[in-house]
C-alpha cells in the first residue's frame, strides 16, 4: 500500500500539478489566502458543499411529511 501511495503522490506532483498550472490552476495553502478569499471559501463551503455532505434525517412521524430529498 505504501508503494502505491508513493506512486500516486509522485504522479500528482510530477504530472497533475504541472498540467493544472499550464491551464492557470494553482493549489494554494490556506495560509496563502487573504482574509477576503478565506471568507469567500468559508461561505461557499457552508452554502454549497456542506448541505451535500451532511446526512439528512428522514421521518415518518405523524404531522411531519416525508422530506423531499433532491440529491
Amino acid at each position: 500500500m505504501r508503494a502505491l501511495l508513493h506512486r500516486q503522490a509522485r504522479c500528482f506532483i510530477d504530472v497533475c500539478l504541472p498540467a493544472l498550472a499550464a491551464h492557470g490552476v494553482r493549489i494554494l495553502r490556506w495560509s496563502d489566502l487573504v482574509a477576503a478569499q478565506e471568507e469567500l471559501l468559508r461561505r461557499y463551503f457552508r452554502d454549497e458543499i456542506f448541505p451535500f455532505i451532511t446526512p439528512q434525517a428522514m421521518t415518518r412521524a405523524p404531522g411531519h411529511p416525508f422530506p423531499l430529498i433532491a440529491n
